[in-house]
């Protein structure tokens, strides 16, 4: 990512240039070009960053090996503010002005509920816990599981974006509220400082309010599933889809700022890990966190950077574009799947793993992990489609016999 951001400053400066002719035009509702790229940078981060989790537990490791685990993790950390950010996006420049919230949720349910209850499901099983199922106390522990996104390591963020879904209309009511007051965009600036401030009050001083019961396991025990820790990253998505030229005007114009930026703290969040989580040999990932100041401010510099990246990417390796599409749209099964996937491609190259080989199986566990999970959702995709649409056609054939058979 260094190199890259180095070697695109002459091409971002370029394409400023050339884009501040364009911006007035009149915004389209067309696909979002620079969705898709990041989309499928926070997938294959996601994976990066859990194949460097299996792989950090090896015991055959050496201290050089700790010390690019811990920069390539790093790196890849940006996933979970990335896809946050992007459903923020998404959201705000889809349904901002024309919010069906029960056709909304509907569709929710379709394309996200159920398909994270029925792999919650599966890797209940897989993890040898579906085999007790006619016990009393199963039921109890898959409501647990499916509630808290217990099932699976990962699954975690399924349960705490969906949340974001249900608060929708609370967050376009809070904006259009703003936007009544606020008619300048350095007025919803101040204002997302303001957030930003609260932000960080919250993180800091959010366990000290743990001996409160019901809110201690909100803020504190069920924290990073906590929508709330979040919001500002969806906050951020919403106010670039809202002023969405001004917004990648902002990004290129400041990118070698938000780039020099996000090294120093990159090199500072590294300072930490190392400092703190490296003991006897061993590096904890953990103790790079997720819900601190620093990760915060890590986060929102490398999700600005890394979008005016995407903007010259979508512009001048447009042949590119097809692909992370194709990535992008499969992402999210794609992210359900992966772990499974992972297991069984890990499993026999580490077996075979030792100190010579070991970088070459991890990018061959990587790569093969990356694109099976994509094709293997892409298959599940069209199965549950064609499923869903055949549940369709047989509920449609069903009323209209009904209907004939009141007509008769």
């Amino acid at each position: 990512m260094i190199l890259l951001g180095i070697s695109h400053f002459q091409t971002l400066k370029n394409y400023e240039k050339s884009y501040f002719g364009e911006f007035l035009i009149t915004m389209q509702k067309s696909r979002i070009k620079e969705v898709e790229i990041l989309r499928s940078a926070a997938f294959i981060a996601v994976v990066l960053q859990h194949v460097l989790g299996s792989y950090v537990r090896q015991p055959s490791l050496i201290t050089p090996d700790n010390v690019i685990i811990g920069i390539v993790f790093g790196l890849a950390k940006f996933a979970v503010p990335m896809f946050v950010f992007l459903s923020g996006v998404v959201l705000f420049y889809s349904y901002y002005n024309n919010l069906n919230y029960f056709k909304f949720i509907k569709k929710r349910v379709f394309e996200i509920l159920i398909p994270y209850i029925i792999w919650s499901t599966i890797y209940i099983i897989w993890h040898g816990n579906g085999y007790a199922f006619w016990r009393p106390s199963w039921l109890s522990m898959f409501v647990k599981n499916i509630l808290l996104g217990n099932a699976s390591y990962h699954l975690w963020y399924v349960v705490m974006i969906l949340q974001a879904f249900i608060l929708l209309p609370l967050f376009f009511a809070s904006f259009k509220i703003l936007q009544k007051r606020i008619s300048s965009v350095m007025g919803f600036v101040l204002v997302l400082l303001f957030i930003t401030m609260a932000y960080i009050l919250l993180i800091k001083f959010n366990y000290k309010i743990s001996g409160i019961s019901v809110i201690g396991k909100l803020f504190v025990k069920y924290s990073s599933k906590n929508f709330f820790f979040y919001s500002i990253y969806f906050i951020l998505g919403g106010i670039c889809a809202l002023y969405y030229e001004k917004w990648k005007i902002f990004v290129l114009r400041f990118s070698p700022l938000t780039f020099t930026g996000f090294i120093l703290m990159y090199i500072y969040v590294e300072y930490i890990l190392f400092k703190n989580g490296y003991t006897k040999g061993v590096l904890d990932l953990n103790y790079m966190g997720s819900l601190n100041i620093r990760f915060f401010l890590f986060s929102v510099l490398n999700i600005v950077f890394l979008y005016a990246v995407a903007i010259v990417i979508a512009k001048k390796f447009s042949y590119s574009l097809k692909t992370f599409a194709f990535i992008g749209k499969n992402s999210f099964q794609a992210y359900l799947i992966h772990a499974i996937i992972l297991s069984y491609v890990a499993r026999p190259f580490i077996k075979q793993m030792n100190v010579t080989n070991k970088p070459v199986f991890f990018i061959l566990i990587f790569v093969l992990t990356t694109v099976a999970s994509v094709l293997a959702a892409y298959i599940v995709s069209r199965m549950y489609k064609a499923a869903k649409n055949t549940l369709s056609r047989l509920i449609s054939n069903k009323e209209i016999s009904d209907a004939k058979n009141i007509s008769c």
